[in-house]
């Protein structure tokens, strides 16, 4: 059993022709990609991979996500795409573990999206996953004032 994660990645559209996109999405450039993971999964080795920013405004997205019905992430989705692009171009893949909350609406609404989906061992993610957090919970807070 290998502990390193594993890549794979698939265009939710159909390559046969250009003039069979979907009227649904907004706009789904054929330069957008997400990367679909949960934490610890090789998010920064993929973002290092692709040359592609990490975690890109990740926790403002999350907060976002957390504070809305998932019936109602569209406009946030696109909002984000449409900031994201005009960012970093077209040539790059949003790279961030917070997509995964979001998967089924990211394919729905950027339906010719590339995906790369990383998955990693269960035992070694949770061995990894607990790992971090204790690094996290025994980082001194910087602010002595609660």
């Amino acid at each position: 059993s290998s502990s390193s994660p594993s890549l794979s990645s698939s265009s939710s559209s159909s390559s046969s022709s250009p003039s069979s996109s979907s009227s649904s999405s907004p706009s789904s450039p054929s330069c957008v990609a997400f990367a679909i993971m949960l934490p610890k999964t090789g998010s920064t080795s993929l973002a290092e991979l692709l040359e592609s920013p990490h975690e890109w405004h990740g926790a403002q997205l999350l907060v976002k996500l957390m504070q809305t019905d998932p019936s109602k992430y569209t406009p946030i989705l696109i909002d984000r795409e449409k900031q994201f692009r005009e960012e970093f171009g077209c040539n790059t893949t949003d790279v961030c573990t917070v997509n995964f909350m979001a998967m089924e609406q990211l394919c729905h609404v950027f339906p010719s999206a590339t995906f790369y989906h990383l998955s990693r061992n269960v035992y070694t993610w949770v061995d990894s996953f607990i790992g971090y957090s204790g690094q996290v919970l025994s980082t001194p807070n910087p602010d002595p004032d609660p």
